[in-house]
């Protein structure tokens, strides 16, 4: 994936593609996590994540989000 032409002397491995690799690494290891507590079967699978939800990317961004300063930092 190019990164956007904005974006000047960028890495191979910039903030952008290693949060989406991480997204993904953590979505493929849940999903095989699933696949072996389910032992191939779809009615377990749907089980198991009814009882464990997959993470979505959304869920990883708002998980990764930079906290909000405080009160006093703002001020400042």
């Amino acid at each position: 994936m190019p990164c956007s032409p904005r974006m000047t002397k960028c890495k191979l491995d910039c903030l952008h593609r290693a949060l989406v690799r991480s997204y993904k690494d953590e979505r493929i290891r849940q999903e095989e996590a699933a696949e072996a507590a389910s032992l191939g079967y779809d009615t377990e699978w749907a089980e198991y994540v009814a009882e464990h939800p997959l993470i979505t990317f959304k869920d990883w961004l708002i998980g990764h989000k930079n906290p909000e300063p405080l009160a006093e930092e703002r001020a400042a």
